[in-house]
């Protein structure tokens, strides 16, 4: 069957070794030169010289995952088609059953009792040769009993060689080794990962069993199977919930390869944004009912109604409040214009006082100096106050209601996970777009945003130890430049320019804005899909 391997897979060898001495069942502190030990141990096999064990006298380990027996996958035809040309070119790994229950009795009625031995290393060639019509294989047997945490190891060990491991396959390898007497740090340790790694990957057993699936499936990466761990925690619901957009979404492209679906990240930040935005209106709700005020539907026309500070709303103008409107997180109190007072005019008493005298008496006596100290000034020109039109007031009311929410999204930017990217884009269009320093009024800003006080008169190395935490501050404080320029009452009517529409893209993109009218119009004027 031409040339053959003489040599165990680098994944297992790594592990267990072929030969050689046994370690004990229990981990020992360090489990690391243990490792070294097997290394050593591993030894140049002559495949030729191996004993060659019938397949169908072999079963899968019940720890091994189910997938690797599925005749179908890419990697099993194409190891089947090695196989038939080739023969096996490394030999397998086996323990006998008996060796295998008395070790882990609970697996007893989990392996075909006609079975003699159980796979170690191997597996996929045991079905690959079966399906290339071999009867039999070279075999490598183990006379020690192995620990079933011993056998997760040399599990993921094996899988990760061959790159060929799922996130919750390497959590349940993991489970099976703390399970069986190891600790997070000899897990660690054993399989050159990170303790950290470990505890979180582990952690993603807690996923809802749909979740899980998707995961094993390849259809949810690592780090968005975090992502929605985390909202399932709180809400397997809302968890689900995200998924299924998700879901919907990719089968709504189908084939398209030009459209890609919205990122998990995006979709958890929407439903985060939205959540928070119900929870803040019901706030707001309960504020105006308990001081009595009504709220006014949606069908009621305002335009003859003016806005009125809230501080004004609960005091001296409360008379003439009408009601009140709550819009994207913000509460507006409305209330009837205050009637504007009879104004004189010098006209109008220029006219009185020749309606008043005989033509015949001549001209109206000059004013005494007295009398022009008392004229009426709001009279002249140049003291009457600039007229608003109802346009440009709704256009700024718009703007500024845009703004309100902006900083709102701006304020969820800073509090969750940013792609690098983002956080390369944002620092690049502040540092050559919108210079700024942190003064008390953006310091003021800043610390709202990200519920933390920031002074401006000390240094923020000394306010904030953490460098990821100062990288926020620095975000805060673009975004809050950003912000400033994008509220100039000039925007009303001009575009703003593109570094601002970058920003309010990013915010929509993340998932953190919805686009009201006026910011959609800023947008789609300017191309900015």
């Amino acid at each position: 069957m031409g040339t053959r391997n003489n040599r165990v897979g680098g994944g297992a060898a790594a592990v267990i070794g072929s030969r050689g001495p046994s370690k004990p069942s229990k981990p020992a502190a360090g489990n690391s030169a243990l490792l070294e030990q097997m290394r050593q141990a591993a030894e140049n096999v002559d495949v030729a010289t191996l004993p060659r064990i019938r397949l169908d006298k072999i079963a899968p380990h019940p720890d091994n995952p189910k997938r690797r027996s599925n005749p179908n996958t890419p990697k099993m035809l194409t190891l089947k088609h090695s196989i038939e040309e080739h023969g096996f070119l490394q030999p397998l790994t086996l323990a006998t059953r008996a060796d295998i229950v008395a070790a882990s009795p609970e697996l007893e009625d989990l392996i075909d009792p006609k079975a003699e031995f159980v796979s170690i290393i191997g597996h996929m060639r045991t079905v690959a040769g079966a399906l290339a019509g071999e009867i039999d294989a070279p075999a490598i047997i183990r006379t020690k009993n192995l620990s079933r945490g011993e056998i997760a190891a040399i599990f993921f060990a094996e899988n990760k060689h061959r790159d060929s491991i799922t996130p919750i396959e390497e959590a349940e390898a993991f489970d099976r080794m703390l399970n069986n007497g190891y600790s997070q740090e000899q897990v660690a340790q054993t399989l050159g990962v990170s303790q950290p790694h470990v505890a979180k990957t582990r952690a993603l057993l807690d996923l809802p069993e749909i979740l899980i699936e998707a995961v094993n499936a390849e259809q949810l990466n690592r780090a968005d199977a975090s992502r929605l761990l985390k909202i399932s925690k709180t809400s397997e619901a809302a968890a689900l919930a995200i998924w299924q957009d998700h879901l919907d979404e990719v089968k709504e492209i189908g084939d398209d390869d030009a459209k890609s679906p919205t990122p998990i990240a995006t979709l958890i930040n929407r439903q985060r944004a939205a959540a928070e935005l119900r929870a803040r209106e019901d706030d707001l709700r309960a504020v105006v009912r308990e001081h009595g005020i009504e709220l006014l539907p949606d069908s009621r026309p305002v335009t003859d109604l003016v806005e009125v500070a809230a501080e004004d709303a609960l005091g001296e103008e409360r008379e003439r409040v009408v009601g009140a409107r709550i819009s994207n997180g913000h509460l507006t109190y409305l209330a009837q214009p205050v009637s504007p007072p009879p104004t004189t005019s010098i006209e109008n008493d220029a006219a009185d006082d020749t309606a008043r005298s005989d033509p015949a008496d001549g001209p109206v006596a000059a004013a005494s100096e007295d009398d022009r100290v008392h004229e009426p000034v709001a009279a002249t020109a140049s003291a009457q106050v600039p007229v608003v039109s109802p346009v440009a007031a709704q256009r700024r009311s718009a703007a500024e209601a845009a703004s309100r929410q902006r900083a709102e999204a701006c304020r969820l930017f800073l509090q969750s996970e940013l792609p690098p990217a983002t956080v390369d884009q944002t620092l690049m269009d502040g540092v050559l777009y919108a210079p700024s320093r942190l003064d008390a009024k953006m310091a003021k800003v800043v610390s709202s945003w990200l519920d933390r006080k920031i002074r401006a008169d000390r240094d923020i190395e000394a306010q904030v130890e953490s460098k990821a935490h100062r990288q926020r501050v620095s975000l805060a404080v673009v975004l809050a430049a950003i912000e400033n320029e994008a509220s100039r009452e000039k925007y009303d009517t001009e575009d703003w320019p593109p570094y601002v529409q970058r920003h309010v893209a990013r915010l929509r993109d993340l998932g953190h804005l919805n686009l009201d009218q006026f910011m959609d119009d800023k947008l789609a004027s300017n191309d900015v899909g």
